[in-house]
């Protein structure tokens, strides 16, 4: 690893381990105080993604200053195996609230690397079978990990998250999607961490799972998609679930929608408010949580929406082009500081962005020269 990397992770708010203070799977880890190594360089961190190679997967860091711009990687092989194709999901990468542990899927291998950041970058923990088959997004909230194996049949598995931050299986905690081949997207947690979701492109259902004081499932209540082709979605401080539709990729013709959990079913807020772009796949909220943003994989370029107090999205550009990026933008990112990051697995390439106070976006540079089909991103 090179001094200069070493010196832009050393700024990258790596901070000290969580504090625990109950052992429930619903208990969120405690906040963390940088120590001082960190304190005095905070403005800089860091942008992971996976090569997602069928040889061998990978997660490639790359160094973030403090105007957004990103380094040259370095790669750290994760011991499984990728696909070597795109896998259709959101958060295929997720991380603790410190930055200090995380979590890839290696879709060829049905495993999951654990991760741990200090110093000298990335440390392999463990890697551990996903339970199924074909993982392809996670979910964490407090010590409790789930799993979306979009294989054959598809299932959620549970996971208890160690002190150390390795996983162990949770007992009787798999559960079947609506259907054995839903062509699902993406498994998240809502924000009390009482509700696990599960988006399905072929099927068109949005799954809500009831989650158990023990950290597993009950049964699944189903909601019908406002518009095709269901994808990634986020969860805003409110607990509005704001969902991606593709529309199966038809021509400016994809879509948000939003929706309130009430009694643990999923109630529309805004039905489909149009992107004017084609296949918005994945969705990320700004720190405020007063903007979302998708990218829109057909048509190379990332649309915002305000969100109102309500619930309700309201597009910010008429045009539905608050930022154009490299070809094929798939999963985005947002660091604390609202630099805003699209991975664009078609062409190798990273294209960051600065959040204006208006939700607007403001290039900040892209990065190229990685293989294209890597799949997941996170940012700090």
């Amino acid at each position: 690893m090179t001094k200069t990397f070493l010196a832009a992770l050393a700024g990258a708010a790596l901070l000290t381990a969580c504090q625990q203070n109950n052992d429930s799977p619903h208990a969120m880890l405690e906040p963390t105080v940088a120590n001082d190594r960190i304190a005095a360089a905070a403005t800089t961190g860091f942008v992971i993604t996976t090569t997602n190679a069928a040889a061998g997967n990978s997660a490639l860091v790359f160094p973030r200053d403090a105007a957004g711009g990103l380094g040259a990687p370095t790669a750290y092989p994760t011991g499984g195996l990728g696909t070597g194709a795109g896998l259709g999901n959101q958060s295929g990468i997720i991380a603790d609230e410190a930055g200090r542990f995380f979590y890839l899927v290696n879709a060829g291998s049905d495993q999951i690397t654990v991760f741990e950041m200090d110093q000298g970058g990335l440390t392999q923990r463990q890697l551990i079978g996903s339970g199924g088959d074909q993982p392809i997004s996670l979910a964490r909230f407090g010590r409790l990990l789930y799993v979306l194996n979009d294989g054959s049949p598809a299932t959620v598995n549970g996971f208890r998250i160690r002190a150390d931050g390795t996983l162990e299986p949770l007992s009787g905690s798999s559960r079947p999607l609506s259907a054995a081949v839903p062509d699902a997207a993406q498994v998240g947690f809502t924000r009390d961490g009482g509700s696990l979701i599960v988006t399905e492109k072929a099927t068109g259902n949005i799954l809500v799972f009831p989650v158990d004081p023990s950290g597993r499932l009950g049964v699944a209540t189903v909601t019908p998609s406002n518009g095709a082709t269901p994808f990634g979605f986020a969860v805003d401080p409110r607990g509005t679930v704001i969902v991606s539709e593709a529309f199966g990729g038809a021509p400016n013709g994809s879509a948000l929608s939003s929706y309130r959990l009430r009694a643990g079913r999923l109630a529309t807020v805004s039905p489909s408010v149009p992107t004017l772009q084609t296949a918005a796949c994945w969705v990320a909220i700004d720190p405020s949580g007063r903007y979302a943003y998708t990218t829109n994989t057909g048509s190379g370029s990332i649309t915002g929406y305000r969100i109102a107090p309500s619930g309700h999205l309201d597009r910010i550009p008429p045009d539905g082009i608050s930022g154009p990026t490299n070809p094929g933008p798939i999963d985005l990112a947002v660091t604390r500081a609202g630099l805003l990051y699209s991975l664009n697995a078609k062409s190798g390439s990273i294209s960051g962005f600065q959040i204006r106070p208006d939700g607007s976006l403001a290039p900040v540079g892209t990065t190229t020269g990685f293989p294209a089909g890597a799949s997941g991103l996170v940012a700090y």
